[in-house]
């Protein structure tokens, strides 16, 4: 987070064009938007490119907690943005309280798949891309 963040009480602030989280970064954190947008974007061979608008209810920044790994992509706040963060540890006390949401979070990554998948066929068939490219570019530099 940058320190323009501002804490609050049930949440961290962050203001329009605020960035969250950095591509490459270490991933420790994710995030639920409470209030305004999280832009997600991805540098693909040197281009910034929009992955997704996410909006509040939302959650980012899961793939590299869970898999502890670096971060994918950028996360932008749009708007005036408050998120609550939780860490691994407070991921894991709430999943033992109830276990439901891991159904939540791995109905919410089938989804996101879902909607890759879709996009690819998409380009397929507009003939707008090559598979094997994007198939190579999107293994070595995913976008969620």
């Amino acid at each position: 987070m940058t320190s323009a963040a501002k804490p609050g009480l049930f949440g961290v602030r962050f203001a329009d064009g605020e960035v969250i989280f950095r591509e490459g970064e270490p991933g420790d954190k994710m995030y639920v938007i409470q209030e305004g947008a999280v832009e997600i974007s991805s540098a693909l061979e040197g281009v910034r490119t929009i992955v997704c608008q996410l909006d509040k209810g939302q959650f980012f920044g899961e793939m590299a907690l869970l898999e502890q790994l670096p971060r994918v992509a950028t996360a932008t706040a749009r708007g005036d943005t408050r998120v609550m963060v939780l860490d691994r540890e407070s991921i894991l006390r709430r999943v033992k309280e109830d276990p439901h949401m891991v159904l939540t979070l791995l109905r919410s990554l089938c989804t996101r798949v879902r909607s890759l998948n879709e996009c690819l066929e998409d380009l397929s068939s507009q003939d707008s891309v090559n598979c094997d490219d994007l198939r190579d570019a999107t293994r070595s530099n995913p976008m969620t």
